[in-house]
């Protein structure tokens, strides 16, 4: 088997929104002791957080990554 080539995003968890308390557990199981959580990401939020957080030259050279 290959590594894992999937990509994932941190979100505050979405069974206990973050307070770490679900009944009937005393903790949530879902997520970590910040109240956060790994989802896998999508290609559109993958292109959204590229959009907003990237300057045009690390966008350029992505594109030109994706291509080769």
């Amino acid at each position: 088997m290959g590594e894992d080539q999937r990509l994932y995003v941190k979100i505050v968890c979405t069974f206990c929104s973050g307070a770490r308390e679900l009944y009937p557990y005393s903790v949530c199981p879902y997520c970590d002791k910040t109240g956060t959580t790994y989802i896998e990401a999508n290609i559109k939020s993958i292109a959204t957080y590229c959009n907003e957080s990237l300057t045009l030259e690390e966008l350029l050279k992505l594109k030109t990554l994706l291509n080769d």
